[in-house]
């Protein structure tokens, strides 16, 4: 999910940009291009659109397009790593056994060696490739194409700080879509009874009703420890600031653990309490 947002505000960018530079249709052409192939279309895109006033392009189309290669993959694997991270540390929230934790540990760091990997390969072979096809001789100053003869001059947006803001962004999207399914997810689980081939499955233990808004399970690790929770949902909402301003439920929840003892928890639906 998080490439497709990446991909889409990417997209958004390009658009901005190209119809800023006067590229007319080409610049829908080349939005559409990056939302389905980002990283494979968004450097050639770099590398080809027109020149604004003070700009300056050398080094010809080969060199080019594989130095804007290795900034845009650079910035996607970062995006990559932050929404991994994320993933998994949602995930071993979850975990009740040292042995389960250890290995989610272990996990992560492999996952992380794997993304390293999959950074530095294309990155390094791009980055020589495009050293050894680089022409000096080459240099291309604005205006250039449709902008000849306009004095447009670049802004800040229009360069690489604009594609980091882009992928900041997606972060914030992406960051705040997890929050609100973890959330979902966690609100199902408690107030809704398990199903299996289409009948519902009572919660174990002693009260598996529902009493006065309460809501009642316990759960068992590997190593056969049990836990209770007794939970109740608020009657009010609450509002957050920018992104998490929609009205949402507050979770309070009673948990009694052979292993952690008694804790009392508060959750709500996305966002989260200012220290």
């Amino acid at each position: 999910m998080w490439y497709l947002i990446l991909h889409g505000v990417f997209a958004a960018w390009v658009l901005f940009d190209g119809l800023s530079r006067k590229d007319g249709g080409a610049a829908v052409g080349w939005a559409l291009g990056t939302v389905l192939l980002g990283p494979l279309v968004l450097p050639v895109y770099l590398a080809t659109r027109p020149l604004k006033n003070g700009e300056i392009r050398e080094g010809g189309a080969a060199w080019n397009v594989l130095k804007n290669f290795v900034i845009v993959w650079t910035i996607v694997m970062v995006v990559a790593t932050f929404s991994s991270l994320s993933t998994m540390g949602r995930y071993t929230m979850t975990l009740q056994s040292d042995a389960e934790r250890t290995g989610a540990g272990i996990g992560m760091f492999l996952g992380m060696g794997l993304l390293a990997v999959v950074w530095l390969v294309p990155t390094l072979g791009a980055a020589l490739l495009g050293f050894l096809m680089k022409k000096n001789s080459v240099l291309e100053t604005g205006p250039t194409g449709p902008l000849i003869g306009t004095t447009s001059n670049a802004g800040t947006a229009n360069g690489f700080a604009g594609l980091g803001l882009a992928a900041v962004i997606s972060v914030i999207v992406i960051g705040a879509l997890a929050h609100r399914g973890e959330a979902t997810s966690t609100t199902s689980s408690v107030s809704s009874p398990a199903k299996a081939n289409g009948v519902a499955i009572a919660p174990t233990g002693p009260h598996p009703e529902t009493e006065r808004g309460w809501a009642y399970r316990t759960t068992e690790d590997s190593m056969g420890r049990k836990q209770s929770f007794a939970s109740v949902e608020s009657t009010n909402t609450l509002s957050f600031g920018f992104p998490y301003q929609n009205a949402q439920h507050g979770t309070l929840t009673i948990r009694k653990s052979a292993q952690w003892g008694t804790n009392v928890l508060v959750r709500i639906e996305h966002g989260q309490f200012p220290l």
